[in-house]
């Protein structure tokens, strides 16, 4: 970015410094009508005669004003520059963001009134596929895997290692255990996990509802 900045400016003076030395410099000598009646009376660079000082001290008040005029204008696009940077920085983060979020589906086994019901506690058989960029994601381990059950609070748990099947193609089987009631259950899934790359360790994640009902007990 330091070079890019050292060619603008560069650039930017070498225009300027051209442009200084156009013909508009002799506008610059010769808008003295008298100096110009003393060029045509024998000074062939039109300075009054006797006093050339004055010209180029006019030629170089020009030049400065040039080389102010450049150096804005060099600041004004390193300015520009700056912001297209960090723009260009916060676009990058998204797209890392985006790219990096899984996409969770999670399917409840069906489960007959004897198999699971408020006076069975039978545990809730979760299906869960785990995908990024629309490819299965392969290999994840049980503590990838989190589940907080919020209605009702501390409802049902997530039993880690003891109850967990990696499948094919990014499908998992894990259970909730619970002290079933008959009501309706809701909770969050999460899946999280962190890989080494040559650009540092990045972390993928994603969520997912869980939602199941638990019926009263059959009649007996």
């Amino acid at each position: 970015m330091t070079n890019n900045r050292f060619v603008i400016i560069a650039i930017c003076a070498a225009v300027g410094l051209t442009a200084a030395a156009q013909p508009d410099m002799a506008f610059a000598k010769n808008k003295n009508p008298a100096a110009a009646q003393a060029g045509n009376n024998g000074n062939k660079d039109g300075y009054p005669q006797g006093r050339p000082f004055q010209a180029i001290e006019q030629d170089f008040i020009e030049v400065k004003h040039r080389i102010a005029a450049v150096k804005a204008d060099t600041e004004t696009i390193l300015d520009e520059l700056d912001i297209i940077s960090a723009d260009i920085g916060d676009i990058k983060d998204d797209v890392s963001a985006l790219k990096n979020t899984l996409n969770i589906q999670v399917s409840v086994a069906a489960a007959s009134d004897e198999q699971r019901n408020e006076d069975n506690n039978a545990p809730v058989h979760l299906f869960v596929q785990v995908t990024k960029n629309g490819v299965g994601v392969t290999g994840l381990t049980a503590d990838a895997f989190d589940y907080s059950n919020s209605f009702p609070l501390n409802g049902a748990s997530y039993c880690g290692n003891a109850c967990f099947i990696a499948g094919q193609n990014g499908l998992y089987s894990l259970e909730l255990q619970g002290d079933w009631v008959a009501e309706s259950y809701a909770g969050t899934l999460s899946v999280q996990f962190t890989t080494s790359t040559s650009e540092g360790e990045i972390t993928s994640a994603g969520t997912s509802l869980v939602s199941f009902d638990i019926p009263p007990a059959p009649a007996p």
